[in-house]
């Protein structure tokens, strides 16, 4: 088993059983929960764990679906996702939520469990808040995961009510930071005081851990730690422009440049589009963004998109 510091998340597979760092306590918590039939909702920041938290919780339950909805735009897509995986007419349900969810009912049972991942904000407030009173409907239990930062947005009345418990996936301690990077360091690609160094640099999140691993292996310690201590851009936005346009700016390091009038960006962002405009226009101003145009090939105007710069300097 080679190394492999990776951000994937670990598939339910034996070499990567061995690379799962033990969340016991979370593991428990979720199945008291879906034991006493409550719907949850798994909150945490980006590369906490969440996914690769279900894809280990999923074999213990008697009946679990995984549902990747990343790529659904609607409450009636997330249900025919569901209704495909329980091996029904997906095509069929194109008609819309309300036929999307009959052809559902009679796929699931009062063991089965519907986990959600990566569904944006407002497609998740869509199908838990204006569907709420017909997904009760269902025997079915549903996990759904979301950043805390959405937290709001997926919580809106009436989508509070459908969840009967709430839990925050935390951030790791050092000593399962530095055993998940053992775990997957065969090769010892790192000493133990490197894996002390990333786990108090990442504050215990395995993404980041991973991250810097990556950046350790490739450039070596220095490369890493260049600015041990110095506050992150991150940190920078929020004390100068606050909360939102400091989401904004971990989602553009999560996944690359992008514009204000990108649908997907809206939907995980859970913002309307002069919110995002208006966020966008604070981070150009404060120099913490570079404008450029997308090249897709396309005819006509090319689109523009922002991408990071360093420090707050074009």
């Amino acid at each position: 088993m080679p190394t492999d510091f990776t951000s994937r998340p670990l598939r339910d597979t034996a070499a990567d059983r061995r690379r799962f760092v033990d969340r016991r306590q979370d593991l428990t918590t979720l199945r008291r929960a879906l034991e006493l039939h409550f719907n949850v909702l798994l909150l945490g920041d980006p590369g906490i764990g969440a996914t690769t938290l279900l894809i280990r919780l999923a074999p213990s339950l008697p009946d679990a679906v995984r549902l990747n909805a990343q790529a659904c735009g609607s409450a009636a897509e997330v249900l025919a996702l569901a209704v495909g995986a329980r091996g029904g007419p997906a095509a069929e349900t194109q008609a819309g939520s309300r036929a999307a969810l009959g052809e559902l009912a009679g796929r699931v049972t009062r063991e089965t469990t519907l986990i959600v991942d990566g569904l944006a904000p407002a497609i998740a407030y869509e199908l838990f808040g204006r569907m709420r009173d017909d997904l009760w409907q269902l025997d079915a239990c549903w996990i759904l995961t979301a950043r805390t930062a959405d937290a709001p947005v997926v919580t809106t009345p009436p989508a509070d009510a459908f969840f009967g418990a709430t839990h925050v996936l935390e951030p790791l301690g050092e000593d399962d930071v530095v055993a998940l990077l053992a775990r997957r360091d065969p090769d010892g690609l790192l000493d133990d005081a490197t894996r002390r160094r990333i786990a108090r640099r990442s504050g215990g999140h395995p993404g980041e851990a991973l991250r810097l691993a990556r950046i350790v292996a490739l450039s070596g310690p220095e490369a890493a730690f260049a600015d041990d201590g110095a506050p992150t851009l991150v940190d920078r936005v929020r004390a100068e422009l606050g909360d939102p346009a400091a989401r904004l700016v971990r989602e553009l390091a999560n996944n690359g440049p992008v514009g204000p009038s990108d649908d997907a960006l809206r939907r995980r962002m859970g913002w309307s589009q002069p919110r995002l405009y208006e966020v966008f226009r604070q981070l150009e101003q404060g120099g913490y963004l570079a404008r450029g145009a997308e090249r897709n090939g396309r005819v006509g105007r090319p689109r523009s998109v922002y991408a990071l710069t360093d420090g707050g300097q074009p």
